[in-house]
């Protein structure tokens, strides 16, 4: 069963090369079935990003789960006359027919705002995510990297009224690569942010799909005008918790520094004693060596007076006995002119 989870997630639902699961797919499937981590803003993200990235390009292949995608395109172009629970089922009653290309162009170009389906039976909800802290919407993560929505712009979907129009905090694009995305303070900040999302229900149960003159007035507007093909700017608004980050991170920086200058002092007075140690080890061994040299002068002038001394007895008692010789020889003469 695992082996069928992986080829799930790495073919279909988070698709790289043809009949190849890469190892972000796999770290995906491993949080789902380790963490219990929810795959499915992965592959909202990666729709969007790929969306964007085609977009930008003005050509491109998608690279994200097209199976759900297109049962979103179709839950909202045709329609499906029996209540159903999910898009598959509304897909399957909704008899569509296989298409050509000329065909799927002709069908996207003639839908207009009452032949779309706003709002299919099976998406009913009671709440949904309008934006998550630190940001003026809803920022996504996936495997290709991050980007935001503007929930403001699909509640239609849910069963909400557009009346008033969406700021331009709100429009503001927020896209980075995957690289950038997976790692850094901006991966941090998207994870925080969806502990605490902000969500908003319906009012008494009541469902709409339309939306204000203003608004439609805008969307005209917004879609004469010319794009700027310049990227715009998006910074992430700090929060309470990364101006506490901040601070404490100054703080961190103070200590280290104090500690490294207590470290080089430290560093210092050691090799300063080294040095004397050294010194004093060293003037040790000259003094030891000299005692050697005198103890060895000594045993040898010793020795030389033991010589000496010696010699010098041996004198004396020849000097003696040549004395006694002498007075017994001076005995006998004078004895023999007696």
């Amino acid at each position: 069963m695992d082996a069928l989870g992986l080829l799930m997630y790495g073919i279909l639902l988070f698709p790289q090369l043809e009949d190849y699961v890469d190892l972000v797919a796999m770290g995906v499937f491993l949080a789902k079935k380790n963490k219990g981590e929810n795959p499915a803003m992965a592959v909202l993200a990666d729709t969007y990003y790929s969306l964007h990235q085609c977009d930008e390009r003005r050509r491109g292949i998608l690279r994200c789960c097209t199976p759900l995608l297109y049962l979103w395109l179709t839950s909202h172009l045709f329609q499906c006359k029996h209540r159903t629970t999910c898009p598959i089922e509304d897909f399957k009653w909704s008899w569509i027919l296989p298409m050509t290309k000329e065909e799927w162009v002709r069908k996207l170009e003639e839908a207009s705002e009452k032949s779309i389906r706003w709002y299919p039976p099976w998406n009913e909800r009671e709440q949904i995510i309008i934006k998550c802290e630190g940001y003026p919407n809803v920022p996504l993560l996936g495997t290709e990297g991050a980007i935001n929505y503007n929930p403001e712009l699909t509640v239609q979907q849910a069963g909400y009224p557009i009346i008033t129009l969406p700021t331009e905090e709100a429009l503001t694009p927020f896209v980075l690569p995957g690289p950038e995305a997976l790692k850094g303070v901006h991966y941090q900040k998207i994870r925080r942010a969806w502990s605490s999302p902000t969500k908003n229900g319906v009012i008494e149960k009541l469902r709409s799909c339309g939306a204000s003159p203003e608004y439609r007035q805008w969307v005209e507007e917004r879609v004469r005008t010319p794009r700027d093909s310049s990227p715009q700017q998006y910074e992430v608004p700090e929060t309470l918790e990364v101006k506490r980050l901040k601070v404490s991170l100054d703080k961190t920086k103070a200590e280290r520094a104090h500690w490294k200058r207590k470290l080089e002092e430290a560093l210092d007075e050691i090799y300063h004693e080294k040095h004397v140690n050294d010194e004093i080890t060293k003037k040790a061994r000259v003094e030891r060596e000299t005692r050697l040299r005198i103890g060895s002068c000594l045993k040898a002038a010793d020795k030389e007076m033991c010589t000496r001394r010696a010699k010098r007895d041996q004198v004396t008692i020849q000097k003696e006995r040549l004395k006694e010789a002498l007075l017994d020889s001076q005995r006998r003469e004078d004895e023999q002119r007696e």
